[in-house]
């Protein structure tokens, strides 16, 4: 029985790197939060390093879909393009929150990303709450949704999320929040930024009015609640 020997295969550009595997090369991110500028590369065959773009703030996770790379920065889910450079933004929780973890369901085109206590799943342009009892390091594999949070020592694999997912979905297009399904929220004692998920991907009327604010005030439904249905039904009218 031996241990082997190790050896050094490539040099990184810098310490505390992230790593994840692509389809032909291997994708390396700065996840350190004490330098001014963050890069993404490629490293091909040979020790080859390609960087793909610079950011302002840490990149937290990188996965791979089709042509496109998706990558995590602070609370914002970004896409980019390597043939044309294009860059976009496809979600972002609240400002405070992190998006910790991405990955993808191949089949079905499903993009889910987790923060350190909620799991999500991407539809078009907003997100659906897969769980909020837990979040973690997450893989999609053998068609289940694997969460991994090394601090609360646990392992999860979630099985027939697409079928779920896709009823959700289908509720969420029919169904329009008002005032009191915000008040029933507040009453089951959920949190502030889980009932703010829920109106900013939700079709919503609300009643915005000064003795409704005084209303929902009294019932409890905090300032930061109240504002995010206000800018809800703002961004309805545009």
């Amino acid at each position: 029985y031996s241990l082997g020997n190790l050896n050094t295969l490539h040099e990184l550009p810098s310490n505390g790197m992230g790593i994840t595997a692509g389809k032909d090369l291997m994708y390396i991110y700065n996840r350190v939060k004490n330098k001014t500028k963050h890069a993404l590369y490629t490293l091909h065959k040979g020790g080859i390093y390609n960087e793909l773009f610079k950011v302002s703030a840490p990149i937290q996770s990188v996965v791979e879909m089709n042509q496109l790379i998706l990558f995590s920065m602070g609370n914002t889910l970004f896409s980019f393009n390597p043939k044309n450079e294009e860059l976009k933004a496809l979600t972002a929780l609240q400002k405070d929150k992190e998006i910790n973890s991405i990955t993808v369901d191949t089949t079905n085109n499903r993009i889910y990303f987790s923060s350190d206590s909620v799991v999500y799943a991407v539809n078009d342009s907003s997100k659906v709450i897969i769980t909020n009892q837990f979040g973690g390091i997450i893989r999609f594999f053998d068609n289940g949704l694997i969460v991994f949070n090394p601090e609360k020592k646990f392992l999860i694999r979630i099985l027939g999320i697409e079928e779920k997912l896709q009823s959700r979905i289908k509720e969420m297009k029919n169904e329009t929040l008002t005032n009191t399904n915000i008040i029933k929220m507040v009453k089951a004692k959920l949190s502030d930024d889980l009932i703010i998920d829920v109106i900013n991907s939700s079709n919503v009327d609300f009643n915005i009015n000064p003795d409704s604010m005084i209303y929902l005030s009294n019932q409890n439904v905090s300032s930061e609640v109240i504002m995010a249905m206000k800018n809800a039904m703002k961004n309805k009218k545009k």
